[in-house]
């Protein structure tokens, strides 16, 4: 994970400077290229924790102070479909995705409402007690962010 988030700052170091105005070849992946990076990932896994959503950004990067930490959180809508009987009817559902600082500058700096991004999460679950009662919660946690298509300006995370 280390390696990822230096990676990660690099990119953001080098977006700051503006050394990176568009998509670099090398930077998109197509889809056989995006399965063998997944596949790869997978592989080296016991067992896997992993969510891998395509939707369009709902809102912008907001910013929840704790005190001593940060939450960074921003809106992912995504199409889902539902039988009705008769044929398959699609509606849309916002899910609120937390991402690490540095995620968090690439998507406010580099993509905007409304682009497509493909978020590869993981869920993680957190139990309180509310009342006397255990309540579990669970958040998607963006581990990585990638473009949808080379048209758009923004830069794989």
């Amino acid at each position: 994970m280390k390696t990822q988030e230096k990676n990660n700052e690099k990119m953001l170091n080098e977006v700051e400077n503006g050394q990176v105005e568009e998509f670099s070849e090398d930077l998109c992946l197509d889809e056989n290229a995006f399965a063998e990076k997944l596949a790869g990932i997978i592989s080296e896994q016991r067992s896997v924790n992993m969510l891998l959503l395509k939707g369009f950004i709902a809102s912008d990067v907001q910013v929840f102070n704790y005190g001593t930490w940060e939450k960074y959180s921003f809106t992912l809508g995504v199409s889902e479909r539902k039988w009705n009987g008769a044929n398959f009817e699609y509606y849309n559902q916002y899910l609120p995705i937390t991402l690490n600082g540095v995620l968090a500058d690439i998507v406010g700096k580099q993509y905007k409402k409304g682009n497509e991004i493909i978020v590869l999460a993981t869920i993680h679950r957190r139990v309180k007690e509310i009342d006397g009662k255990r309540r579990a919660f669970y958040d998607i946690k963006a581990n990585d962010l990638y473009a949808v298509n080379k048209s758009q300006s923004a830069k794989v995370a």
